[in-house]
């Protein structure tokens, strides 16, 4: 189903095992990636997804309020995010009631939570290009939402200043930016609520992973340290950011050629 005028965007949905006396981080993820992500994508707008593991970079105890707590991450690419009104949608299992066995083993142990963005910009680096049959190695999710009287700033300075200076790190491919459109779900433990707080802006920052070498942490770090950056950052009202691996990506990725498709 396709609206008059399309809006590409991303299903952003975070999830984590509630309760791990029930159930492993390894059944859950056995579900979700070998099950639930094949059917999402078969709804048929949604061409491609890739599900992401959390990297810890922080020595153990080290936890910043920022750091975004699921250990899993999964970004379905939607050309138009209509789509998620249509009845394929809709009827996944978790949009509705799932079975007994499914609620019972799964959906009353796990966390999830649901947001659809929508695509403002893409940013590449000067050297950047993606392989177009799979998701870039490495991303990290940074979710940030401004005081309003700020908000022009702070989209200029991500889109003239910190863009660029991310993409000085090894690895890079490309940014791509986002505005909330709507956070309609919490589910915990099957038990419903909205997050009202959901960051109004996200940004999907990508990378290869060169020679193994993962994340390039100081020059990443060293993106926060300009003046510009000093004066955004302690307005935000909102700061929420994860780094992760890709673990698995589904569907068909040939739309994204050189990392330039703006899905």
């Amino acid at each position: 189903m396709a609206s008059s005028q399309t809006q590409p965007g991303v299903l952003w949905v975070s999830s984590m095992v509630a309760n791990k006396d029930k159930l492993t981080d390894e059944k859950f993820d056995d579900w979700y990636a070998n099950i639930h992500v094949d059917q999402v994508v078969a709804t048929g707008g949604v061409p491609c997804a890739a599900r992401y593991y959390a990297e810890s970079i922080l020595p153990p105890g080290s936890r910043p309020p920022w750091l975004l707590e699921p250990n899993f991450l999964t970004l379905y690419h939607m050309p138009d995010l209509y789509h998620r009104f249509s009845h394929a949608f809709t009827n996944l299992d978790g949009q509705t009631k799932p079975d007994q066995t499914l609620l019972d083993t799964i959906f009353a142990n796990a966390r999830f939570e649901t947001r659809f963005y929508a695509h403002i910009s893409t940013h590449f680096g000067p050297a950047s290009g993606a392989p177009s049959d799979r998701p870039a190695d490495l991303i990290i999710s940074a979710a940030l939402t401004p005081k309003p009287e700020i908000e022009a700033d702070f989209n200029a300075w991500y889109e003239r200043e910190h863009c660029a200076e991310i993409a000085k790190a090894r690895g890079y491919v490309r940014t791509r930016r986002y505005k909330l459109l709507s956070a309609p779900a919490v589910l915990d433990r099957f038990t419903r609520s909205q997050n009202k707080l959901a960051p109004r802006y996200l940004a999907v920052h990508e990378f290869m992973d060169v020679d193994g070498q993962g994340f390039d942490m100081e020059t990443l770090m060293k993106a926060d340290e300009t003046e510009w950056s000093k004066k955004i950052i302690p307005q935000l009202e909102v700061m929420e950011a994860g780094m992760f691996r890709m673990g698995r990506g589904f569907g068909t990725w040939s739309e994204v050629k050189n990392g330039r498709s703006r899905l």
